[in-house]
C-alpha cells in the first residue's frame, strides 16, 4: 500500500501542475464561491464537510449513498464516519446539503450522484491535509462494495 500512495501522490502532484489558473470574476473566483460553501457546511455540520473531502477519492459520475454506508463496515473507521453513517438518513441528510449548496447533483433515473469534474479537482485540493484517512475511507467504501454485492449474487 505505501508503494501505491506514493505513485498515486507522484501522479496527482503532476496532474495539479498541469491544471489552469482559475477564472477570476468581478468579486472574486468561482473557487472563492466554492470555499464560502464548504465553510457553510464545515459550519453547519463538521463531519458533513469531511464526507464531501471523501468524495474526492471516488468516482465523482456514479457516486450513492449506500456506498458510503457499506463504509462503516471495515476497520479503523473514523469518528467522523461512524456518527455520519449510523443510519441511510444520515447519509441521506449529507447528500441533501451538498444538493442544497450544489456541489453534487442527482443522476437522472437513478439513486446515484454526481460532482461536476472541476468541482471533484477543487475538492481533490481540499482534501490533502487529511490524504490517507479519506483515501482508506474510500478503499473501505468500495471494498466492502464490491463484498456485499458479491454476498448478495451467491444468495
Amino acid at each position: 500500500m505505501p508503494r501505491y500512495l506514493k505513485l498515486y501522490q507522484g501522479s496527482w502532484d503532476d496532474l495539479v501542475q498541469r491544471l489552469p489558473e482559475i477564472r477570476e470574476y468581478r468579486n472574486g473566483s468561482i473557487e472563492t464561491t466554492w470555499t464560502i460553501s464548504f465553510n457553510e457546511i464545515k459550519r453547519k455540520n463538521p463531519n458533513a464537510a469531511k464526507v464531501l473531502q471523501l468524495l474526492a477519492y471516488l468516482d465523482r459520475q456514479d457516486i450513492w449513498p449506500e456506498l458510503l454506508l457499506n463504509g462503516r463496515k471495515g476497520y479503523h473507521i473514523p469518528r467522523w464516519f461512524q456518527d455520519i453513517a449510523k443510519s441511510a438518513i444520515g447519509i441521506h441528510d449529507v447528500f441533501a446539503l451538498f444538493l442544497d449548496f450544489s456541489l453534487i447533483r442527482n443522476n437522472r433515473n437513478s439513486a446515484s450522484f454526481s460532482i461536476h469534474p472541476v468541482v471533484h479537482g477543487w475538492l481533490c485540493l481540499w482534501s490533502r491535509e487529511d490524504r490517507e484517512v479519506l483515501l482508506h475511507m474510500a478503499v473501505v467504501a468500495v471494498t466492502s462494495t464490491a463484498a456485499a454485492m458479491e454476498d448478495k449474487t451467491q444468495d
